[in-house]
């Protein structure tokens, strides 16, 4: 079956790439051997060049595995020891949220892109990371 418009749907997209990492298939970069219209303006160019960006993006935070609460509470105490790969692997296994997050809030405003909600969630994350305090007991996110 083809997607003609499959980066207008990008949940579906996500679900998609974490399907066929799940199931062992590997994602090529398509070419677009099919499209001949060879007259494309700035904004396909920037619109192609962005959707390319998000696919990559999603892909790689894809491999990163998610943790459990009991991980969460080990990383949090060697975080509080200064242990900067901690701070990295929390941060990354909840990189996946931020996407979900920031996907919702796509089409709210005209200026912000898919691709500067992400990068503005993850400051907030790596925030978040810094502030947590596992002493409390609550989970991280």
């Amino acid at each position: 079956k083809i997607f003609p418009d499959i980066e207008n749907n990008i949940l579906f997209l996500d679900e998609l790439y974490e399907k066929f990492a799940i199931a062992g298939i590997d994602v090529l970069e398509g070419g677009n051997l099919l499209n001949l219209n060879t007259d494309l303006t700035d904004k396909d160019l920037n619109k192609s060049t962005m959707h390319d960006s998000i696919q990559m993006y999603l892909k790689e935070i894809g491999q990163y595995p998610l943790i459990h609460a009991s991980d969460e509470k080990d990383l949090a105490k060697r975080i509080e020891y200064g242990d900067e790969e901690a701070k990295n692997l929390l941060a990354r296994a909840n990189l996946r949220l931020v996407v979900s997050i920031a996907k919702k809030y796509v089409g709210r405003s005209a200026n912000l892109t898919l691709l500067d909600l992400i990068q503005e969630g993850n400051l907030g994350l790596f925030k978040a990371v810094e502030k947590f305090d596992w002493t409390k007991g609550y989970k991280f996110i």
